[in-house]
């Protein structure tokens, strides 16, 4: 296994039973870099969905398979991906203050 730092195995280690071995005592899940940068942003991006990569808007009838071929595709290609995310609670608060100052004017 290749990691950067101790934090990127996935696993702790611990002396076995017999008092000499080294085993696996946990195993967690390891953050990658989209998930460390998302949190570098400090905003959730629960309840949103993928608006666009690279720009390019997605169908509604796009399977996440179809997605994952995608991002896989443009980060083969370009060696990285831009993807935007939409929380449709905040695009719909965003829309009715819109409309709400559209009918005020």
């Amino acid at each position: 296994v290749d990691a950067p730092n101790f934090e990127q195995l996935g696993c702790q280690f611990a002396v076995g039973y017999n008092g000499t071995d080294i085993v696996v005592k946990s195993i967690t899940g390891v953050e990658g870099i989209f998930q460390r940068q998302l949190k570098d942003v400090k905003k959730s991006i629960i309840g949103s969905f993928i608006e666009s990569i690279d720009g390019e808007v997605i169908p509604s009838y796009v399977t996440p398979q179809i997605i994952i071929n995608a991002i896989n595709r443009r980060w083969t290609t370009n060696g990285q991906v831009e993807i935007t995310f939409c929380n449709e609670k905040h695009r719909d608060a965003v829309r009715n203050l819109c409309n709400k100052n559209a009918t005020q004017n």
